[in-house]
């Protein structure tokens, strides 16, 4: 027998206490913890119901159960991981998301939503058999993705829109503090020249970046009229350098100075003998002149700024320059290819809402591949699809403007 202390419609104890199975035949309110658990990387565990549960049998879900007589929900939850999992969680380590009310014409609780995060392999979870049969991590995105394809072995798909829209903002900003405080073990200095040391030269190093691009290349050659442009967030600046030692007005930004540094370092040591020109400033706010250049672009930066952050960096590059090119993860994207570990993948649908919301409007979209045709020859991969979009935009005056 599990005794479930019963609860009345606001959620108050009434003194009463009744067996699992009289609470749901009777449909008795009471109370239920569930919680997203996302390891360092920012995924979610998942585990699948067994079999024989009498609810969603065979389902995909979060860890959660029944709040037992007595027990306060944070015990709850903690008991409910240990025995399903199989792994003890600190009770400081568990953080309220919210409280939700379910009422369920058959199920009727009051939902206490936890965050953990917790860093466990895969394969070394103890699952309670009766209740778990498999667990497995899963990308927010790949949440998502479920959600818009209707996949019915995910409970969470028959949810209402509203409510797994904002569980999965409440995620997003978790995940995105989370590799956020990551960066502080990182840097990107460090990356980039881990990448470098691939290449016999620094030509080489800037030729092959230039290989993958050649959709890139060719719509900021289609809109610098006047050839004077800007790259925002340049990093080593391999795509600035190729324009400057081609006859164009090069701007470099960036808000690291040590990246500034090595970009100027790859140019002195290669065969390119110009320079851009190069600026320490946030691309939040640039000190440039409105529409002083043809074309702003940047690629593989956005992905790594929250929602707000791209909003403001769109509205300052369309007010700098005529045009903005940008190039951003597309749902073919490998998630083992992620540079940083923070990049976000948005559906082209929130993009085109990030840029309505900039006051912009979309020229064009594109695609186009992260790797050379070479490198996917070699890789097996000459038919994999086109990983990168590619937004034409530009500021939108329509508005009353």
């Amino acid at each position: 027998m599990e005794l479930l202390d019963v609860v009345d419609d606001n959620n108050n104890l009434i003194g009463l206490s009744e067996d699992r199975k009289i609470v749901h035949e009777k449909n008795l309110w009471h109370r239920h913890v569930s919680c997203w658990i996302m390891n360092s990387k920012g995924r979610i565990l998942l585990q699948k119901r067994s079999s024989n549960k009498t609810r969603n049998p065979n389902k995909w879900a979060k860890t959660g159960g029944h709040v037992a007589t007595g027990e306060s929900v944070q015990n709850a939850l903690l008991r409910e991981i240990r025995e399903e999992l199989g792994v003890k969680i600190d009770k400081k380590d568990i953080e309220l998301l919210g409280i939700f009310k379910s009422e369920d014409i058959n199920n009727r609780y009051f939902g206490y939503d936890f965050f953990i995060k917790f860093d466990y392999p895969i394969n070394k979870y103890t699952l309670q058999k009766e209740e778990v049969s498999k667990v497995k991590y899963v990308t927010i995105e790949k949440m998502k993705k479920l959600k818009k394809n209707n996949n019915k072995s995910y409970t969470f798909v028959k949810w209402n829109d509203e409510d797994f829209y904002k569980t999965i903002e409440l995620l997003e900003q978790k995940r995105y503090k989370l590799l956020r405080n990551l960066k502080q073990q990182k840097n990107w200095k460090d990356l980039y020249y881990k990448n470098i040391k691939k290449f016999k030269s620094m030509d080489d190093y800037i030729q092959n970046n230039l290989n993958k691009k050649k959709t890139y290349l060719k719509q900021i050659e289609k809109y610098a009229k006047n050839k004077k442009v800007i790259e925002c967030g340049c990093g080593t600046a391999k795509i600035s350098t190729y324009f400057q030692n081609n006859g164009y007005d090069v701007s470099a930004v960036d808000i690291d100075n040590e990246i500034i540094d090595l970009a100027k370092y790859i140019v002195k040591n290669s065969t390119y003998n110009d320079s851009p020109k190069f600026y320490n400033m946030s691309i939040m706010n640039m000190n440039f002149k409105n529409k002083e250049f043809d074309v702003a672009f940047s690629n593989g930066v956005l992905e790594h700024f929250k929602n707000d952050e791209i909003i403001k960096i769109l509205k300052e590059e369309c007010r700098i320059a005529k045009f903005v090119i940008f190039g951003v993860p597309s749902k073919y994207f490998d998630e083992k290819e992620y540079m940083y570990g923070d990049e976000r993948y948005l559906t082209r649908a929130e993009w085109k809402k990030l840029i309505k919301k900039a006051n912009a409007s979309i020229i064009d979209i594109k695609l186009f591949h992260s790797q050379s045709l070479t490198k996917r020859i070699k890789n097996k991969k000459i038919f994999k699809q086109k990983e990168f979009n590619l937004f034409i935009i530009k500021e939108d005056k329509s508005d009353g403007k």
